[in-house]
């Protein structure tokens, strides 16, 4: 029984074992929201491909992941209008890869192969280069920083209210809590609010329009003295009817088609943004993203940001999520590099290790570890150069914040203060300050 990972090896496979490949000039793939396929071809000029005989191949290797016959430009019905469209729409398939009969890797036929991938969620987990921030930071302020982490419970909104606070001393900060499912940043900073940022989206679906007033509020559980303010957007205000709003976003993009690649909660993401940049000219932007592979915390990552701060422990589970981050980092970044005639984003990010050991022995093995994990994974997926593994000022190399028991325990925020301004979080702000400048090129 083939399952959901040999499929697409399966098709590539069959068809380029197959006596008809050679009369084909183009062969698309077009995978649907089950994870069915279906292909469309466009043959080479003058030859006419035994499609049928590689339909019924297929259908052998594949059974009820294959769907239909083979659409075929050269068809003589409407079959053809349905095989030039799914080639329009079709991405190139460089990377194509699968195992022939003796087990070994091969390389699909260069040039040949497109895919065309149907997805109920997670769109902007696989996006390239076709969505920029709001503003390039090279051209316009503020800094907008994204604040992710794989799983939760890493201290990922701590890093972030500790970087807003020493953020202040240099100007405005806008704070915006994304994590709508589970939020915890309004209560954290004792913001209270009528409305929140799920409000702002909701609405702007609705209407186009965005209503800011009773959305935003200084928070009370730290003091900021002799600095500029922060302000804070909550999620919103959690009574029955948060729910209701929360089952009204969109996430998904629209038809492949469409002008726009853009869901509605995308398009009203980036139009709070800079509504808060007109409305508040602050110097940064902090976005505290959802944990795990949701789909607010990739668009957060892939759509809004100029800074993505991955924020990681030293464990198994970590370093995986981590890589898997990085990967998908890297796809864009390889993409935008690639991409002729366009200039390089100028979007960057960091590595944080959360609770690092007090014992400097056990700390100093942990870290290392964490760095050779962190620098394979971007090594594979995110470097266009070679980079030096022990190169401080890396992507991969980790900002270690120390476990704080202090952090741990349920007290105000007024009462550990001083240790979000202790050495580790300075040393984790004067790297992210760092990436904030709006001149900098990643390397």
């Amino acid at each position: 029984m083939v399952g959901f990972d040999e499929v697409l090896p399966t098709v590539l496979r069959v068809c380029e074992g197959s006596p008809a490949f050679s009369g084909i000039a183009r062969i698309c793939v077009v995978r649907d929201l089950r994870g069915r396929v279906r292909l469309a071809v466009r043959p080479v000029s003058g030859s006419a491909p035994d499609l049928a005989a590689l339909a019924e191949e297929l259908r052998r290797e594949l059974g009820p992941w294959f769907v239909e016959e083979v659409f075929s430009t050269a068809d003589k019905d409407d079959r053809r209008h349905i095989a030039a469209k799914a080639l329009e729409l079709s991405k190139p398939w460089d990377d194509a890869r699968y195992l022939d009969f003796t087990g070994g890797e091969r390389v699909a036929t260069a040039k040949r192969w497109c895919l065309v991938e149907r997805r109920l969620t997670k769109e902007s987990w696989f996006e390239t280069s076709s969505v920029s921030p709001p503003w390039n930071l090279a051209d316009s302020t503020p800094a907008i920083v994204t604040f992710y982490s794989f799983k939760g419970g890493v201290g990922r909104t701590t890093a972030l209210v500790s970087c807003a606070l020493q953020a202040a001393e240099e100007g405005p900060v806008v704070v915006l809590d994304l994590d709508l499912e589970a939020p915890g940043l309004g209560a954290l900073l004792d913001v209270r609010t009528e409305r929140g940022v799920l409000d702002c989206i909701v609405e702007h679906a609705a209407t186009g329009s965005l209503d800011l007033e009773r959305v935003h509020g200084a928070p009370r559980a730290i003091v900021v003295e002799g600095a500029e303010p922060i302000t804070v957007l909550p999620a919103g205000n959690l009574d029955a009817l948060f729910l209701e709003k929360l089952a009204r976003l969109d996430l998904l993009n629209r038809d492949l088609g469409a002008e726009s690649a853009a869901s509605t909660t995308q398009e009203a993401l980036r139009a709070l943004l800079h509504e808060v940049r007109k409305r508040w000219s602050p110097k940064y932007i902090f976005l505290d993203a959802r944990a795990g592979l949701h789909d607010l915390a990739g668009l957060s990552l892939h759509g809004l940001s100029h800074v993505d701060v991955l924020v990681s422990r030293a464990t198994e589970q970590g370093y995986q999520g981590l890589h898997l981050t990085v990967e998908t980092l890297g796809r864009r970044r390889r993409a935008e590099r690639a991409a002729p005639g366009k200039q390089a984003s100028d979007r960057q990010c960091m590595v944080v290790q959360s609770f690092g050991a007090l014992d400097e022995q056990v700390a100093a093995a942990e870290t290392e570890r964490f760095r050779e994990r962190s620098y394979e994974s971007f090594a594979a997926h995110y470097y266009v150069e070679e980079t030096d593994p022990v190169a401080s000022d890396a992507p991969h190399f980790p900002v270690v914040i120390k476990r704080h028991e202090e952090l741990e325990r349920d007290v105000p925020l007024r009462e550990v203060e001083a240790v979000l301004r202790g050495a580790d979080y300075q040393r984790l702000w004067a790297r992210l300050q760092e990436l904030c400048i709006p001149t900098r090129r990643a390397p």
